[in-house]
């Protein structure tokens, strides 16, 4: 099942605006998990844009 198939629009607002934001936001929710990123006290990425983050790299990957 292809991102497009699985994105239905209701969450564009997450969404990467190309290849190279994909890559910036999955290395800072990297980090993030790493415990280098966000302070203790501070919420962490929105599942939701991590799924979505995921789904987008995945399909990008599949298409090269």
């Amino acid at each position: 099942m292809s991102f497009h198939q699985l994105f239905d629009g209701s969450d564009a607002h997450l969404l990467p605006s190309n290849a190279a934001d994909c890559a910036a936001k999955l290395r800072q929710y990297n980090r993030w998990r790493r415990g280098e990123d966000w302070a203790p006290d501070e919420d962490g990425p929105n599942p939701k844009e991590l799924g979505l983050l995921i789904d987008y790299a995945a399909d990008a990957l599949q298409r090269h």
